[in-house]
């Protein structure tokens, strides 16, 4: 029997990590979530849906044969921004 083959290593994310980026730059493409954290697209994509399945982000289809273009959140946030004007 062969080894069973699964995606990256994600828990090398720290999902606290990506929690974080989104709560500062509210919806942001996987791409750039995976730059700022100096990791690759795929390692992002496995995480980021890991967390979609557990209820914890959420996303917006921007095209539907490309999931780059998709904008990742924090589940239950609407505005961009957290952080009122004083």
């Amino acid at each position: 029997m062969s080894p069973r083959k699964s995606g990256p290593r994600t828990h090398k994310i720290p999902r606290r990590d990506i929690l974080v980026l989104l709560a500062e730059a509210g919806p942001i493409r996987m791409s750039e979530l995976a730059k700022r954290l100096g990791v690759t697209r795929q390692a992002m994509f496995y995480r980021l849906e890991q967390m979609e399945r557990r209820g914890i982000v959420s996303r917006t289809r921007g095209d539907k044969t490309i999931r780059e273009a998709d904008l990742w959140r924090l589940r239950g946030v609407t505005s961009q921004s957290n952080h009122p004007e004083a």
